[in-house]
């Protein structure tokens, strides 16, 4: 009987073997990884992982290349033979990831930020998908495979738990151990053990319980595990039908009503699917078995009554597509749709499925959103601009006059399409449609700008053209910060500028007090407009004409000469509250105005209110 000490010693020594094993058969995942946590400490450490950091030039291939290099390894170790199987690997993937790099580098990521992240999203899924069935091209191994996925997801589940459990230790010591050094950088010291934690000792923990005999798992599989059959078949699997049959009965409600595309409702069915999807992979083998033909009533009949719901979603996905153009959650949630029926499809249809054909056809899936003319980002761009095309007619680029013709339901929607192209393409991608429109009289802005364009689709058409070739003087007035008591005498009410609901130009009196807990006062003010109407709860108190109190601060303030050193096209004035404050008339009693940001706007002579902050105080009607 082997004492405790032989016990830990034999233990010590198959961690020693299973690591230096896991290091011979993955020597460049360990690589990469250990790069990227030293790149992603160095960066934290320094403040370096800006958006413009090298840090993450490099990280990102480090990143990708940790799945991408476990599966060359795994491809390599059925195919190769001899140094091949460890150098061909470390080849590939070092050319490989270079290129990518140098990718990178030339077209760095914060000049399309989202062409990036979708590019870098969709590689990551690809790659993550290639890995469970990297080993398995060129062989049909249908059990071999199923077995393979099960013990690298249990593994993954274990490095979580044991990376976790010790992340929790360390911080436990830590806490301890800053009562006894307190000045010691505890918080460096933790960043570092963490990284290192989930970018290293996680990364080896799950090399070392990949499996090697890929031809033994098929020849001689172990017996399907009882404690899995009994979770997947007596509470995964009831829970999902009674709740597949709730949703199911719902949907058929709404769409009897009809019921229009929503996400929460796609999301729902996705999720649905998803995890009846996870259901009959986890009793896959169980098929195998003659005496187990509920699973295979399960499987036809589950996704027959996926299907129709899924190919509705997705003619109504469609439909907004051709009515509002491509978008990515539009091109994405399409694509899942679309994946999702055609799977429901195979899977009923099947005498016996063949469950890799899930992972290899999601992750071609992924590898075209990021490549080619039918990839996310360029079909989205395309179509979003022959929308904006075809709202603006030709000949282009349009002027302003053509611009102030357009019905206000056109413009609201070119409003939003402006702000959509401008977001992922950038203002300069808007030039062939707005030309001079573009170039920017604002001082603070940048040389091309949409904030004309937007000015000319929010204008009212009954008000006189906009002077685009007049620059732009901002002129702001703001309140002191002051402690002083406030003198509420020979008033009924205050509201504070919290209390005050401030509309939009362009809004409605029905926008006010639309949901419980909205500000008591609500204020709407025209464009370009003084006068300012008050309505509490509903009801019309009257209103107010700001002009003589804009023309009083003008004459005080601004109507002296600008110094030396100030700008002049952006003029700031802080203001004591004393001649912040107002007295007016608001339904024929007295109100007073005290002012906390009143911004003006100068375009030539005309000087127009952009923006105004207050609190107000009145007399009750008695």
């Amino acid at each position: 009987m082997q004492s405790s000490h032989e016990e830990a010693s034999s233990g010590l020594a198959a961690i020693r073997l299973a690591a230096g094993r896991a290091l011979r058969r993955f020597p460049g995942v360990l690589i990469v990884a250990t790069l990227a946590s030293v790149v992603f400490i160095h960066g934290l450490l320094t403040d370096r992982l800006g958006a413009e950091s090298p840090h993450w030039m490099l990280l990102i291939p480090c990143i990708l290349g940790i799945s991408w290099l476990y599966s060359l390894s795994l491809i390599a170790e059925r195919r190769w033979k001899g140094r091949w199987k460890t150098l061909g690997p470390l080849l590939i993937g070092a050319a490989t990831l270079a290129l990518y790099y140098w990718r990178i580098r030339t077209f760095p990521p914060s000049s399309h930020p989202l062409s990036f992240i979708l590019e870098i999203a969709g590689l990551a899924v690809a790659l993550h998908l290639f890995a469970a069935y990297a080993p398995f091209l060129g062989y049909r191994q249908p059990r071999a495979f199923w077995e393979y996925n099960r013990r690298i997801f249990l593994r993954f589940l274990l490095g979580l738990l044991f990376s976790g459990t010790l992340m929790l230790g360390i911080t436990l010591f830590l806490v301890v151990l800053r009562s006894i050094l307190a000045k010691f950088p505890l918080e460096i010291l933790q960043i570092v053990l963490s990284v290192l934690l989930v970018g290293v000792f996680n990364t080896w923990f799950f090399l070392a319980g990949v499996p090697e005999d890929f031809d033994g798992l098929e020849a001689a599989p172990q017996p399907y595990p009882r404690a899995l059959k009994f979770f997947a078949q007596f509470v995964l699997l009831p829970l999902i039908l009674i709740i597949g049959a709730s949703l199911a009965l719902w949907m058929l409600i709404k769409l009897s009503g009809g019921f229009s595309l929503q996400a929460t409702g796609v999301s729902a069915f996705l999720t649905l699917g998803g995890f009846g999807l996870l259901t009959y992979l986890l009793l896959y083998p169980l098929e195998e078995d003659a005496r187990q033909r509920w699973l295979k009533i399960y499987r036809r009949g589950f996704f027959l009554a996926l299907f129709p719901f899924l190919a509705i979603f997705a003619i109504q996905a469609f439909g907004l597509v051709q009515k509002f153009g491509w978008t990515p959650p539009r091109y994405y949630g399409l694509i899942f749709l679309v994946w999702g029926a055609a799977l429901c499809l195979y899977l009923v249809l099947s005498r016996r499925p063949h469950i890799a054909w899930i992972p290899v056809s999601l992750s071609l899936l992924a590898l075209a959103t990021v490549a080619g003319p039918w990839s996310a980002v360029p079909l989205t761009q395309a179509s979003q601009k022959n929308r904006l095309a075809k709202m603006l007619g030709n000949p282009l680029p349009i002027d302003q006059a053509r611009l102030r013709t357009l019905d206000p339901k056109r413009r609201t929607q070119l409003e939003s399409q402006v702000a959509y192209v401008e977001e992922s393409l950038g203002c300069e991608a808007l030039q062939p449609y707005f030309g001079e429109l573009l170039g920017s009289r604002h001082h603070e802005e940048s040389p091309c700008s949409t904030m004309d364009v937007l000015r000319v689709l929010r204008r009212d058409p009954a008000l006189p053209p906009e002077e685009l070739e007049v620059e732009v003087v901002n002129i702001n007035f703001l309140e002191q910060s002051s402690n002083e008591a406030l003198n509420i005498r020979g008033y009924d009410l205050y509201f504070s500028s919290s209390a005050i609901q401030f509309l939009e130009a362009g809004q409605s009196s029905s926008d006010c007090n639309q949901y419980a807990g909205s500000p008591p006062l609500c204020v709407r003010r025209g464009t370009e407009s003084y006068r300012i109407e008050v309505f509490r709860q509903g009801r019309r108190l009257g209103d107010i004409d700001l002009e003589p109190m804009v023309q009083a601060l003008l004459k005080k303030h601004a109507s002296e000469k600008i110094k030396a050193g100030e700008d002049a096209h952006y003029r700031t004035f802080d203001l004591p509250p004393s001649d912040m404050s107002f007295e007016t008339r608001l339904g024929g009693r007295p109100a007073r105005i005290d002012f906390e940001h009143l911004r003006l706007e100068q375009r030539g002579q005309r000087i127009s209110p952009e923006s105004v902050r207050f609190s107000l105080l009145f007399q009750e009607r008695t």
